[in-house]
C-alpha cells in the first residue's frame, strides 16, 4: 500500500460476514503456494503438463509501469514476494517480455493477479459495466477506479489516452469480446466506457474504440468513476468465495460425558497440495444448527457480538479462531484437517429476568476442563463475559 496507494479500497466498500476484520490478529493474506501445489502434482506432474499461466516482465524504466503492475501484477523484489514468484514458475508460467506492445493473446492467459482469483466466485447478483476504463495512466485515482471495478467482477480493460499507447490492441480485443448481445430489436445497448472524470461538453470517444463499435452498432455507455458508482445496484462490492459444501454433524458425548459437536470435512479443494501450516491458508467452517432437539441445556445460538469473538474461541477450542456471525459460529481451519470437533456451549439461566447466558470452560490446574460457576446476569446483555452494558447487538 505505501508504494503502490491507489491500491487502497474506496472507504465505503466492506467486508461482510465471516471475513469481516475485527481484531489486531485476523488473516490478513493468503499464500499462493498451496493452490501453486494443488496444480503441480494434479496437471504438471501427473497430468497432461499444458500451463495458460503467464509471467508479464517489462523494463521497470517503462513508464507504463504502475499500470502494468495492476493490470498483470508484479511480485517485487522483497521478501517474502521471490518465493511467490518462484512458485508461480512451477505451473511451467511463460515469461512474455513487453517491449513495443501488450500481446492481446494475454488477455486469455493466466498472470500473477488472475491467479489470485482461482476458483474463486462472487455471489449470484446483478453485475453490469463490463468495457474499458479511459484515462491517465499515472493518474492514481483512474487506476484505483480500474482496480475496484475489476474486484467486484467487472470485466475491463485499461485504454491510455489518447490512442491506448502499447495496450490499443489488447483493449481492441478485450472489447470485442464484451459487447452485449443484440436485443429482440436488433439494438446493442453497452458496452461501458469509464472515466474517473468525463469532461464537460468534451465526450469524444477514440476514434479506434468508436470504429470497433460502429463495426456492430453498439450504443456503449459512458459511466463516470467515483465513490458513488460502489452504491449502485451493479457495482455493488461483495465478498468472493470458493463453492460452498455442506456436512451434518453429530452430537455425542466424550468420554468424560461432555456434550460435543464432530463434523468430518469435506475434501479440500486443493487435492494432493503439500500442506504446509506455514502457508496462511485456512478453511472457513460455517456452523449453524438445523435443530436443538434432545440437547437440553446446550446451543449453538450465539448472539452476533464481534467483542465475543475471543471469548466464544475459548469456549469452544477448536484450535483456530472463531467468529460469532448471525445464526452461525465461524471457525478457521487448517487445510490438512479433516474434521472437526468442539464442546458445545452451555446453556445456563439465572437472574430474575429469566436472561440467557452462555458459560465458558477453563483448563484446571490438572489440565482437565472444567465448567466457570454459573452466575445471574449481573447487568450485562445475556450475562456475556466483558461485555458492557451499552454493548452492542
Amino acid at each position: 500500500m505505501d508504494e503502490f496507494p491507489f491500491l487502497e479500497p474506496p472507504p465505503n466498500i466492506e467486508t461482510h460476514g465471516l471475513m469481516k476484520l475485527v481484531g489486531d490478529d485476523e488473516f490478513t493474506a493468503v499464500d499462493i503456494r498451496l493452490l501453486v501445489s494443488h496444480y503441480v502434482e494434479t496437471i504438471v506432474k501427473h497430468g497432461d503438463g499444458t500451463s495458460r499461466a503467464a509471467l508479464p516482465e517489462w523494463s521497470v524504466e517503462d513508464p507504463l509501469t504502475p499500470l502494468y503492475t495492476v493490470v498483470f501484477g508484479d511480485y517485487g523484489d522483497n521478501a517474502p514476494a521471490p518465493r511467490y514468484r518462484r512458485a508461480f514458475l512451477g505451473l511451467r508460467a511463460e515469461q512474455v517480455r513487453i517491449e513495443d506492445e501488450v500481446p492481446a493473446e494475454l488477455l486469455e492467459r493466466v498472470s500473477p493477479i488472475v491467479f489470485t482469483g482461482d476458483q474463486l466466485s462472487r455471489p449470484p447478483q446483478w453485475l453490469g459495466g463490463h468495457g474499458l476504463v479511459l484515462g491517465d495512466p499515472g493518474d492514481a485515482d483512474t487506476l484505483a477506479g480500474f482496480w475496484n471495478l475489476r474486484s467486484i467482477g467487472v470485466s475491463v480493460a485499461f485504454w491510455p489516452l489518447p490512442d491506448g499507447g502499447k495496450f490499443n490492441a489488447y483493449c481492441l480485443e478485450h472489447l470485442k469480446q464484451v459487447i452485449p448481445t443484440a436485443q429482440e430489436n436488433g439494438e446493442i445497448f453497452g458496452p461501458e466506457l469509464w472515466r474517473f472524470e468525463w469532461p464537460e461538453g468534451d465526450r469524444e470517444i477514440p476514434t479506434e474504440i468508436k470504429e470497433v463499435l460502429d463495426e456492430v452498432g453498439a450504443r456503449p455507455t459512458l459511466g463516470p468513476i467515483s465513490d458513488w458508482t460502489w452504491s449502485q445496484p451493479l457495482q455493488r462490492p461483495s465478498v468472493w468465495s470458493a463453492r460452498s459444501r455442506t456436512v451434518l454433524g453429530t452430537v455425542e458425548d466424550d468420554t468424560w460425558g461432555r456434550r460435543r459437536m464432530v463434523f468430518a470435512l469435506p475434501d479440500h479443494p486443493c487435492v494432493g497440495a503439500q500442506m504446509r501450516d506455514s502457508w496462511l491458508s485456512h478453511w472457513i467452517v460455517s456452523v449453524s444448527a438445523l435443530s436443538e432437539y434432545d440437547n437440553p441445556g446446550y446451543t449453538l445460538r450465539l448472539p452476533s457480538l464481534p467483542d465475543l469473538n475471543r471469548w466464544a474461541s475459548d469456549v469452544f477450542d477448536p484450535i483456530d479462531h472463531v467468529r460469532l456471525n448471525g445464526g452461525a459460529i465461524g471457525i478457521f481451519k487448517r487445510p490438512r484437517d479433516t474434521r472437526l470437533k468442539f464442546p458445545l456451549a452451555q446453556e445456563i439461566r439465572g437472574g430474575s429476568a429469566g436472561s440467557a447466558a452462555w458459560g465458558p470452560h477453563r483448563r484446571d490446574e490438572f489440565g482437565g476442563r472444567g465448567r466457570e460457576p454459573d452466575h445471574p446476569s449481573d447487568g450485562r446483555p445475556l450475562g456475556m463475559p466483558n461485555v458492557p452494558a451499552s454493548g452492542r447487538a
